[in-house]
């Protein structure tokens, strides 16, 4: 299967979420169109959409990405596929042994609350915001610094702890802001 392909079948599903959405706010066929430079809504006559499983199947012969979206698109029942919180798992899981940091927050969001069958793990769940902070997502970061302040999953450390805190503040997450606003170190 040729990457055009791959490409145009996620691109298709991303339209279709969004066509999902406007119907869902405005019960009529939507498409974008441009309106001095923001897009807005218009009926449509009509549009084919592939199956959720030739999605699926795209999604699995492509990158990481194309994985991680489709996995978005399961979790939420968005996209032209059923909700189906497992599936979102299967491909998330695959995403993020590929480094995918986006996929890793999320699997280990699926370990902390035990999602999908998931028993809760604490420590499953911090070795992935772990692989995701070290990438950058923010939010990664925040939960790898509670679970250094509080022991959850990663020894009791406050200095790493802190540290970890004082990056997501950094870049810009607000309940680290202001956890670090509020602490005395």
């Amino acid at each position: 299967m040729s990457k055009i392909f791959l490409n145009s079948i996620l691109t298709l599903a991303l339209v279709f979420s969004l066509t999902t959405f406007a119907l869902a706010q405005n019960n009529s066929k939507p498409s974008l169109i441009e309106n001095n430079g923001l897009p807005t809504m218009a009926p449509v006559e009509s549009a084919t959409f592939a199956t959720p499983d030739e999605l699926e199947q795209a999604a699995i012969n492509g990158t990481p990405n194309d994985r991680y979206l489709m996995g978005i698109s399961f979790e939420n029942g968005t996209g032209g596929v059923p909700q189906d919180i497992r599936k979102a798992l299967g491909l998330f899981l695959s995403a993020a042994r590929e480094g995918h940091p986006e996929a890793q927050y999320r699997i280990g969001n699926y370990y902390f609350e035990g999602l999908a069958g998931l028993s809760p793990n604490p420590a499953e769940a911090a070795k992935w915001f772990l692989q995701a902070a070290n990438q950058g997502v923010t939010q990664a970061q925040y939960n790898v610094a509670l679970a250094y302040i509080h022991g959850k999953g990663l020894p009791q450390n406050q200095a790493l702890g802190q540290s970890w805190m004082k990056k997501a503040a950094e870049n810009g997450l607000t309940q680290a802001q202001e956890y670090v606003a509020g602490q005395n170190w």
